[in-house]
């Protein structure tokens, strides 16, 4: 069974801690989420710009990495501003139904 996104945003937030990141500000920690958005976009582009026709295995671990670094910025940015992931996607997701769903 997977980890509710509250549950992997709480484990995300401690693990941090332990590595001695806790009381960062949220100025620090967003540009820290650009540069790791940044390093992502600059795997997924090594296919996409210069024409490659795959993603070697080495560059797809690459943008997986770099996918999950800027998630656990995104973890630590929401701690700081007091929002919990979970029920924010759901609300959101909710609310694009209502917006974009041409049921």
């Amino acid at each position: 069974m997977s980890k509710s996104l509250s549950v992997l945003q709480a484990e995300v937030v401690e693990a941090r801690a332990s590595w001695g990141f806790a009381g960062e500000g949220v100025e620090r920690l967003l540009v820290l989420f650009a540069s790791e958005a940044g390093e992502m976009i600059g795997a997924v582009a090594k296919e996409h710009l210069y024409g490659r026709p795959h993603v070697p295995d080495d560059d797809r671990s690459s943008v997986a990495h770099e996918l999950a670094d800027i998630q656990i910025y995104l973890f630590a940015i929401a701690k700081v501003l007091g929002v919990d992931l979970e029920n924010a996607v759901e609300s959101k997701v909710r609310l694009n139904d209502t917006r974009f769903c041409k049921k």
